[in-house]
């Protein structure tokens, strides 16, 4: 009987499962404290959410980078950094349109800050987080992998 114990295997879909749930935790408890006072309908302080998704795609990178140095490559961690944003921003947005139906004065405040011509539904305010949240992390991953990634010189001794 082999009493040896393997080690786990740690996978892209797990971290981008686990640090993409994180971002989106932060970014949903970020709202909730916006809307406890009051400032939900402010719409600059969605930037503060750059903060966020630069944060857990680096560091989520970076758990990848350390624990699996063999099998790191630019490619993965830009697939990495993309998977925990696509994780987040979903899941963000999911709960952007259910606040949005369940929040009717929301969705006003929001169509009256913009002053467009058409009217916003919380789908539509759902999808646009989604799109803005993976443009905006799209960015941010890119510049994460310049302090992250390898010399041609470090990736020459993984091959």
């Amino acid at each position: 009987m082999d009493s040896t114990v393997q080690p786990q295997r740690i996978t892209i879909e797990q971290i981008g499962f686990r640090y993409g749930l994180m971002l989106a935790g932060a970014n949903i408890g970020f709202f909730l404290l916006m809307a406890l006072f009051g400032l939900e309908d402010e719409i600059w302080l969605r930037f503060v959410n750059l903060v966020f998704i630069f944060l857990f795609a680096y560091r989520g990178m970076q758990y990848f980078k350390h624990h699996t140095q063999n099998h790191w490559t630019y490619l993965k961690g830009l697939g990495l950094g993309i998977f925990i944003v696509l994780v987040g921003a979903a899941v963000f947005a999911v709960f952007l349109g259910l606040y949005g139906l369940l929040n009717q004065q929301f969705v006003v405040s929001i169509n009256e800050a913009t002053n467009m011509s058409m009217n916003f539904n919380p789908v539509f305010i759902a999808f646009i987080a989604f799109v803005e949240t993976m443009i905006y992390g799209f960015i941010l991953v890119f510049a994460a992998m310049q302090r992250l990634k390898t010399t041609h010189m470090q990736d020459a001794v993984h091959i």
